[in-house]
This record gives C-alpha cells, sequence and structure tokens, in this order.
C-alpha cells in the first residue's frame, strides 16, 4: 500500500470554500473524478468544543467504479458521505460532485444501515417511492427493471409484502432494489450490510456486484468489514483515526465477478491483511 498523490484538481467557479454540485453541462471529461475533495475539513460544535471529524481530505471517486471507505469507527466517513449529499458543508476545503444541484431519481441514490421501508408500503410500492416522492412517472424501462431486480434479488414472491413481513436480509435487499432500480448515476451505501448475519452479508456482496455489474453506476460504499470491501472494490480508501484523512489508497485488480472461493487464494488474503494492518496501526495511533 502506498500514500496516495494529491487527486486531480477540479476548478470550483466562484468561492472554494463550498460544495459544488456540477452537472454535465460543465463539460466534465467521462475520464474525470465524479467526487472530488480538495483539502476538506468537517466539524462539529460540541457543548465542550470543537470536534473536528475530517482535516485537510484530498479525495476522489472515480465514475463507474466501487470506491469503499474504510477506517477506524468516527474518521469521517459517513461524515463525508453526508458532505456529498449536501446535508453538510465544509469548514474549508472543496467538495466538488458532479451531479445537479437538485439531484434527480437518476442522480443520486442512498443506502443507510437500516432499509429505512415505509411499513405502510409493500415492497413494490417502497421501491417507486423515490419516483413518488420526485413526482416523476416511471417507464416501461423502469418497469422491465424492476422486474429483473425482484428476480436477480429472488423477492418476486414478495413484492406484495409489507416490511414486517420480511427477513432482515430480505428488507435489505428491497432497500437495494430501490436505490438501483432509477439507475442512479451516484450511488451513496452507509454501511448497509452492517446489521446482518455473515452469511446473509455475503449474499447481499454477490447480489450488489452483480447488479453494479449490469449498472456500472458510480458506488461509494462505507464499511468496517475487510472481506466485504475486497470482494466489492475496484479501489479501497484508508482515513485516519479522527480527525480522517487519506491515508493511503489500494485498487483490487481480482477479476469480476468475485466468487467467495476468492477468498482463499493469496492475493486476497495478502488484500486483506494489508487493510487490517493499516487500520490497526491508525487504531493503535489514536489510543
Amino acid at each position: 500500500m502506498t500514500r496516495p498523490n494529491k487527486t486531480d484538481t477540479v476548478t470550483a467557479r466562484n468561492d472554494p470554500v463550498r460544495l459544488a454540485h456540477v452537472g454535465e453541462p460543465s463539460g466534465c471529461r467521462d475520464n474525470a473524478p465524479i467526487i472530488s475533495a480538495e483539502g476538506v475539513s468537517y466539524s462539529y460544535r460540541k457543548e465542550h468544543g470543537v470536534l473536528r471529524a475530517v482535516e485537510n481530505l484530498h479525495w476522489s471517486a472515480q465514475r463507474g467504479k466501487i470506491t469503499t471507505l474504510i477506517g477506524p469507527s468516527g474518521c469521517g466517513k459517513s461524515t463525508l458521505i453526508r458532505g456529498i449529499c449536501d446535508v453538510l458543508r465544509p469548514d474549508s476545503g472543496t467538495l466538488l460532485v458532479d451531479i445537479p444541484t437538485r439531484p434527480s431519481v437518476r442522480d443520486l441514490a442512498v443506502a443507510f444501515q437500516t432499509p429505512a421501508l415505509l411499513p405502510w408500503l409493500t415492497v413494490e410500492a417502497n421501491a417507486w417511492l423515490p419516483f413518488n416522492l420526485a413526482d416523476e412517472v416511471p417507464s416501461d424501462q423502469d418497469r422491465q427493471a424492476l422486474d429483473h431486480l425482484f428476480e436477480t434479488t429472488d423477492l418476486q414472491q414478495f413484492r406484495h409484502s409489507y416490511p414486517h413481513e420480511l427477513s432482515g436480509g430480505m428488507a435489505m435487499r428491497a432497500a437495494v432494489i430501490r436505490a438501483f432500480l432509477p439507475r442512479p448515476k451516484l450511488v451513496l451505501m452507509d454501511e448497509p450490510f452492517a446489521s446482518l448475519d455473515e452469511f446473509t452479508r455475503e449474499r447481499m456482496c454477490g447480489l450488489l456486484e452483480q447488479i453494479w455489474m449490469e449498472t456500472h453506476n458510480t458506488v461509494v460504499f462505507v464499511t468496517h468489514n475487510l472481506t466485504e470491501a475486497v470482494l466489492l472494490s475496484d479501489r479501497i480508501s484508508v482515513l485516519s483515526a479522527r480527525p480522517g484523512r487519506l491515508i493511503a489508497e489500494v485498487d483490487v485488480p481480482l477479476p469480476r465477478p468475485r466468487a467467495l472461493a476468492l477468498q482463499q487464494t493469496p492475493e486476497f488474503s495478502d488484500l486483506v491483511a494489508g487493510l487490517r494492518q493499516a487500520v490497526r496501526n491508525e487504531m493503535n495511533h489514536e489510543g
């Protein structure tokens, strides 16, 4: 693992201390990052002072790839996700996200640790919820995509069920359907499989990879599970202990699709071991 070079700069048009969402008319190149953080810092005001969550972060996510954020608890991974969603503004630096200022269902989707399904809606109605909230009528292609996603995730017979009738893994599959159904440009996933058992997590990794290989959305994935990170990612970004800084980036050159048997190979084991050592060093530093 090597320390990363500073990411490619995307020039902001006005005050550089801001979060800027820019659309395709800006002339972004296909190989330019879809997300670019240049010297970004975030902090929270607490009763007894200021908590610095992220400090002078230089990081980017390439379009059409799965980029995973790992690091010790409290290192700012979820803070960065909130910043990308425009829920938080940075104290300093520039965070550029190549989606419209007011994103549509085709631009941005978010999946969190809990499925966040509305209990009074069926699984299918929950899948259509982003369209309804945006007052957007699904196309025939969207309806075909939903049928395909139900088949892919083995939820076809539960499309008219309610969330309380689902297991935890089934509910998370429904949440993944909702996130990927519009084929959004950018999908943010903040520890979506954290509450699942090991076997269900493995299945969800396989399903997510299968869906992504068909859609090639840009995915930013947050996890504490290193095996999960290597199974899913094209690139893994390691953040330091709080305040979070980018300390290393690892490209994952393993072929896709990545069968579970890949975990038994020396290449896979070496990647996991290197990541574990990097995170452990940061936890010792924090202590």
